[in-house]
Parts: structure tokens; C-alpha cells; sequence
């Protein structure tokens, strides 16, 4: 289970960087500058296709298995929980602005 953990730990400050991107992106929209609109797909794709269908159901899945089967575990699986929400929080806002845009 340690492997998993890591695993999605590393995926979250991936996502946390690749989030950072876009939202610098987002930054120059609303400074009606030109985005790097390669790059913002991109990374929407990313999303949508690995972070929305392989990602958040795994940690789901390695949540649900570790609180089963080991209580002390709950702090951890909290973080990642916090980490979970975050990330969605950030992802639909710029998601709102990157929609308005175009």
C-alpha cells in the first residue's frame, strides 16, 4: 500500500505544478494578452483523461482500502482527501474561466 500512496503523493505534486501552468495561462487571458492555447489543451486533456479517470478513482479506491483495514491510517488518507478537494477547487475555477474565454 506504500507504493500507492507514493504514488498518488507524486501524482498530486505533479498536478499541483501542471495546475500552476495553466493558471498562468489563465493570468495572460485576463490581461486579454494571447495564451499558449497548445498548451492549455494540453493540459486539459491531461485532466480529463488521466487525472478524472484513472486518478481520482484510484485514491478513492486506495482510501476506502486503507481505512478498512488500518484506522491509523486516517490522518494520512485526511491529507490526501484535502489534497483531492484542492486540486478539483482549482480545476473548476480556472476550468470557468478558461470556458468564458473561448
Amino acid at each position: 500500500m506504500t507504493d500507492i500512496v507514493q504514488h498518488l503523493t507524486q501524482d498530486h505534486q505533479h498536478i499541483d505544478k501542471i495546475l500552476t501552468a495553466l493558471e498562468k495561462q489563465v493570468d495572460i487571458i485576463e490581461k486579454d494578452d494571447k495564451p499558449d492555447v497548445d498548451l492549455m489543451i494540453e493540459i486539459m486533456d491531461y485532466i480529463r483523461n488521466y487525472v478524472i479517470i484513472f486518478h481520482h478513482p484510484t485514491e478513492d479506491l486506495v482510501f476506502i482500502l486503507m481505512l478498512a483495514h488500518d484506522d491509523s491510517a486516517r490522518p494520512l488518507v485526511e491529507e490526501l482527501f484535502h489534497e483531492h478537494e484542492e486540486e478539483q477547487k482549482r480545476s473548476a475555477a480556472l476550468a470557468q474561466v478558461i470556458d468564458k474565454a473561448f
